[in-house]
């Protein structure tokens, strides 16, 4: 295990959940797991890199979805700010053991602005993606 501040269930969790991309077509980011459509969607935006972040339930707390909602916007500004291509997206738990979280595939960004910024909304962790779109599962604490 990890030197980290994240429990144990919630890395399980992590690493067993569904990152659906609604591109078209849509397609699903699992971490630990390389992505031929994740790879297709790069090399139409021109990206050597993306981060699957969300914005909603810092640290893994459910907020109420009008909070989430006020989250996620604030998070769209910084990705369009930096005029960065994204998608949206719905991380998912393979048990269905928690409401699907809103959340954003972003293009283009560099592992340290993504690991900031998740820092930044209070996040535990996020997926990043290379050229070869093998998705890694990030530790931010």
């Amino acid at each position: 295990m990890p030197n980290t501040a994240i429990a144990p269930e919630l890395l399980t969790a992590y690493l067993t959940t569904r990152y659906t991309v609604q591109a078209t077509p849509p397609f699903v980011v699992m971490a630990g797991q390389a992505n031929p459509e994740l790879n297709r969607w790069m090399a139409r935006h021109c990206c050597h890199s993306a981060a699957y972040i969300t914005a909603c339930n810092p640290y893994s707390q459910p907020l109420d979805d009008t909070a989430n909602a006020v989250r996620q916007r604030q998070l769209v500004q910084w990705i369009e700010a930096r005029g960065l291509p994204y998608a949206q997206g719905t991380g998912e738990s393979s048990d269905g053991s928690w409401k699907p979280e809103p959340s954003y595939l972003v293009g283009g960004v560099s592992l340290q602005d993504a690991q900031t910024l998740g820092q930044q909304l209070a996040q535990n962790a996020l997926i990043w993606c290379e050229e070869n779109a093998f998705a890694r599962l990030i530790l931010l604490r």
